[in-house]
């Protein structure tokens, strides 16, 4: 089976590197993006099996590209875990599996995804 491939969307250079390293080093796929709008064309262009994001970014903000993807039938099914500084400003949606707060545990970020990604059902 191939590894799963996650979409990590966070304005933060230290966050996106050090993400990137740990996903990888738990088995998954990674590409990394800058910003709202560089998550949406990633997402478009090949649809991960899970998006990272981050809510306060550039271009468009988290809930702006979660809006994006729910309004489109071949992305509304990907599972966000939104990823932020602010948690309690994200209010549950469709979509949203998890919000975890920054600074984030790695076991807890491990526990999340495994959850969702063993759950879910292959597209």
């Amino acid at each position: 089976m191939a590894a799963a491939r996650i979409l990590v969307a966070d304005d933060d250079p230290v966050i996106r590197a050090a993400l990137e390293e740990v996903l990888t080093s738990f088995g998954y796929t990674v590409v990394v993006v800058g910003d709202g709008i560089a998550a949406l064309a990633a997402a478009q262009a090949d649809a991960p099996d899970l998006i990272l994001l981050d809510q306060m970014m550039p271009g468009l903000e988290g809930l702006a590209v979660l809006a994006a993807l729910q309004a489109e039938p071949h992305l509304r099914a990907i599972p966000v875990v939104f990823l932020t500084g602010e948690p309690h400003r994200i209010p549950p949606l469709p979509g949203v599996m998890a919000v975890l707060g920054k600074p984030f545990r790695l076991e807890a970020l491990r526990t999340t995804l495994r959850s969702i990604l063993e759950t879910r059902p292959p597209r």
